[in-house]
Protein backbone atom coordinates (compact mmCIF):
# COMPACT_ATOMS: atom_id res chain seq x y z
CA UNK A 1 0.00 0.00 0.00
CA UNK A 2 2.73 2.39 1.19
CA UNK A 3 4.09 2.18 -2.58
CA UNK A 4 0.60 2.85 -3.55
CA UNK A 5 -0.02 6.08 -1.45
CA UNK A 6 3.76 7.19 -2.31
CA UNK A 7 3.09 7.82 -5.63
CA UNK A 8 -0.54 10.42 -4.50
CA UNK A 9 -1.49 12.79 -5.92
CA UNK A 10 -0.72 11.80 -9.23
CA UNK A 11 0.06 13.93 -11.91
CA UNK A 12 -0.76 13.38 -14.66
CA UNK A 13 -3.61 11.25 -13.81
CA UNK A 14 -2.99 7.26 -14.07
CA UNK A 15 -5.67 4.99 -14.02
CA UNK A 16 -6.18 2.51 -11.57
CA UNK A 17 -5.40 -0.80 -13.63
CA UNK A 18 -1.98 0.83 -14.30
CA UNK A 19 -1.27 2.04 -11.33
CA UNK A 20 -2.20 -1.89 -9.91
CA UNK A 21 0.17 -3.05 -12.27
CA UNK A 22 2.93 -0.93 -11.79
CA UNK A 23 2.99 -1.80 -7.66
CA UNK A 24 1.70 -5.40 -7.89
CA UNK A 25 2.21 -6.68 -11.26
CA UNK A 26 -1.67 -7.61 -11.75
CA UNK A 27 -4.09 -4.98 -13.37
CA UNK A 28 -6.77 -6.17 -11.18
CA UNK A 29 -5.06 -6.18 -7.60
CA UNK A 30 -6.94 -2.77 -6.49
CA UNK A 31 -9.86 -3.44 -8.47
CA UNK A 32 -12.40 -1.63 -6.13
CA UNK A 33 -14.27 -5.02 -5.20
CA UNK A 34 -11.40 -6.54 -3.69
CA UNK A 35 -9.96 -5.64 0.00
CA UNK A 36 -6.69 -4.58 -1.78
CA UNK A 37 -8.96 -1.82 -3.80
CA UNK A 38 -10.42 -1.34 -0.39
CA UNK A 39 -7.92 -0.96 1.71
CA UNK A 40 -6.57 1.80 -1.35
CA UNK A 41 -9.63 3.49 -0.98
CA UNK A 42 -8.84 4.05 3.15
CA UNK A 43 -5.62 5.04 2.72
CA UNK A 44 -6.43 7.29 -0.04
CA UNK A 45 -9.10 8.97 2.19
CA UNK A 46 -6.62 8.95 5.22
CA UNK A 47 -4.08 10.89 3.28
CA UNK A 48 -6.80 13.35 2.03
CA UNK A 49 -8.50 13.60 5.62
CA UNK A 50 -11.80 12.71 4.51
CA UNK A 51 -13.95 10.33 5.69
CA UNK A 52 -14.03 7.07 3.40
CA UNK A 53 -17.08 7.29 1.19
CA UNK A 54 -19.85 4.48 1.13
CA UNK A 55 -21.04 5.20 -2.49
CA UNK A 56 -19.14 3.92 -5.74
CA UNK A 57 -19.34 6.92 -7.36
CA UNK A 58 -17.83 8.95 -4.40
CA UNK A 59 -15.36 6.34 -4.04
CA UNK A 60 -14.03 7.13 -8.16
CA UNK A 61 -14.40 11.22 -6.98
CA UNK A 62 -12.08 10.50 -4.13
CA UNK A 63 -9.39 8.70 -6.25
CA UNK A 64 -9.51 11.01 -8.68
CA UNK A 65 -8.91 13.97 -6.85
CA UNK A 66 -5.70 11.91 -6.21
CA UNK A 67 -5.15 11.32 -9.53
CA UNK A 68 -6.00 7.96 -9.95
CA UNK A 69 -8.51 7.49 -12.69
CA UNK A 70 -11.13 4.08 -11.97
CA UNK A 71 -12.88 2.60 -14.88
CA UNK A 72 -15.22 5.43 -16.52
CA UNK A 73 -16.13 3.45 -19.40
CA UNK A 74 -17.10 -0.30 -19.09
CA UNK A 75 -20.21 0.41 -17.30
CA UNK A 76 -23.36 2.02 -19.01
CA UNK A 77 -26.61 3.24 -17.69
CA UNK A 78 -29.07 3.73 -20.52
CA UNK A 79 -31.51 6.84 -21.03
CA UNK A 80 -34.36 6.66 -23.55
CA UNK A 81 -36.99 9.78 -24.42
CA UNK A 82 -34.65 11.61 -21.82
CA UNK A 83 -34.86 15.45 -23.08
CA UNK A 84 -31.66 17.00 -22.70
CA UNK A 85 -31.59 20.61 -23.79
CA UNK A 86 -27.71 21.69 -23.53
CA UNK A 87 -25.69 21.68 -26.22
CA UNK A 88 -22.77 19.55 -25.38
CA UNK A 89 -22.24 16.21 -26.99
CA UNK A 90 -24.43 13.94 -24.46
CA UNK A 91 -26.96 16.66 -25.31
CA UNK A 92 -26.35 16.36 -28.69
CA UNK A 93 -26.73 12.07 -28.23
CA UNK A 94 -29.71 12.42 -26.44
CA UNK A 95 -31.78 14.50 -28.88
CA UNK A 96 -30.80 12.92 -32.08
CA UNK A 97 -31.50 9.24 -31.71
CA UNK A 98 -34.63 7.51 -30.94
CA UNK A 99 -33.37 4.64 -29.14
CA UNK A 100 -31.34 4.19 -25.84
CA UNK A 101 -28.53 5.95 -25.40
CA UNK A 102 -26.08 4.12 -23.32
CA UNK A 103 -23.77 6.69 -21.44
CA UNK A 104 -20.74 5.51 -19.73
CA UNK A 105 -19.05 7.13 -16.32
CA UNK A 106 -16.82 9.30 -18.32
CA UNK A 107 -20.05 10.52 -20.37
CA UNK A 108 -21.53 11.63 -16.94
CA UNK A 109 -18.68 13.50 -15.67
CA UNK A 110 -16.77 14.33 -18.58
CA UNK A 111 -19.54 16.12 -20.78
CA UNK A 112 -22.62 15.83 -18.40
CA UNK A 113 -25.97 16.67 -20.20
CA UNK A 114 -28.06 19.22 -19.51
CA UNK A 115 -31.52 17.81 -18.41
CA UNK A 116 -35.23 19.44 -19.57
CA UNK A 117 -37.49 19.19 -16.62
CA UNK A 118 -39.01 15.88 -16.59
CA UNK A 119 -39.94 13.16 -14.22
CA UNK A 120 -37.38 10.30 -14.74
CA UNK A 121 -38.67 6.89 -13.98
CA UNK A 122 -35.46 4.45 -13.41
CA UNK A 123 -35.94 0.57 -14.05
CA UNK A 124 -33.43 -2.31 -13.89
CA UNK A 125 -34.67 -4.01 -16.56
CA UNK A 126 -33.62 -3.52 -19.81
CA UNK A 127 -36.46 -5.25 -21.09
CA UNK A 128 -38.92 -2.73 -20.32
CA UNK A 129 -37.05 -0.29 -22.60
CA UNK A 130 -37.70 -3.03 -25.32
CA UNK A 131 -41.41 -3.04 -23.93
CA UNK A 132 -41.45 0.61 -24.07
CA UNK A 133 -39.93 1.23 -27.60
CA UNK A 134 -42.22 -1.51 -28.94
CA UNK A 135 -45.18 0.87 -28.22
CA UNK A 136 -43.59 4.07 -28.44
CA UNK A 137 -43.73 5.49 -25.01
CA UNK A 138 -42.72 8.89 -24.63
CA UNK A 139 -42.07 8.52 -21.09
CA UNK A 140 -38.32 9.46 -20.23
CA UNK A 141 -36.56 6.23 -18.62
CA UNK A 142 -32.86 5.53 -17.50
CA UNK A 143 -32.08 2.00 -16.82
CA UNK A 144 -29.15 0.85 -14.30
CA UNK A 145 -29.28 -3.08 -15.36
CA UNK A 146 -29.90 -4.28 -12.15
CA UNK A 147 -27.67 -2.91 -8.66
CA UNK A 148 -26.96 0.41 -8.71
CA UNK A 149 -23.17 0.67 -9.71
CA UNK A 150 -21.08 4.36 -10.28
CA UNK A 151 -22.43 4.99 -13.14
CA UNK A 152 -25.63 5.23 -11.71
CA UNK A 153 -25.37 6.92 -8.71
CA UNK A 154 -23.65 9.49 -10.59
CA UNK A 155 -26.62 10.37 -12.62
CA UNK A 156 -28.78 9.91 -10.09
CA UNK A 157 -26.43 12.86 -8.55
CA UNK A 158 -26.85 14.92 -11.93
CA UNK A 159 -30.28 14.31 -11.97
CA UNK A 160 -31.35 15.40 -8.43
CA UNK A 161 -29.17 18.35 -9.09
CA UNK A 162 -30.67 19.57 -11.92
CA UNK A 163 -34.19 19.65 -9.84
CA UNK A 164 -35.16 16.91 -11.69
CA UNK A 165 -37.54 14.63 -10.24
CA UNK A 166 -37.06 10.73 -9.94
CA UNK A 167 -39.35 7.58 -9.90
CA UNK A 168 -39.19 4.26 -9.97
CA UNK A 169 -41.27 1.78 -11.09
CA UNK A 170 -42.15 -2.14 -12.01
CA UNK A 171 -44.86 -1.91 -13.88
CA UNK A 172 -44.84 -2.57 -17.57
CA UNK A 173 -48.51 -2.81 -19.18
CA UNK A 174 -49.02 -0.46 -21.37
CA UNK A 175 -51.95 1.09 -19.88
CA UNK A 176 -50.29 2.51 -17.33
CA UNK A 177 -47.13 2.92 -15.06
CA UNK A 178 -43.86 3.11 -17.55
CA UNK A 179 -45.76 3.28 -20.95
CA UNK A 180 -47.87 5.96 -20.20
CA UNK A 181 -45.21 8.49 -18.96
CA UNK A 182 -46.14 7.88 -15.58
CA UNK A 183 -44.98 6.50 -12.24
Amino acid sequence: MAAATSQLPHSPAVSLAKLSHDCAGDPHYFDLDTTAGARLVAAVAELAKRPEPSRPDLVRVLLADYGVIADRLSATVLLYQVQAVGDGPVDRRLREVATPVALTLLDLTHTPPTLAPQVLTVVENPSVLEAAMACDSPGPLACTSGQLGSVDHTLLQLAVDQGIHLSSCCRTEPEGGVFAGQA
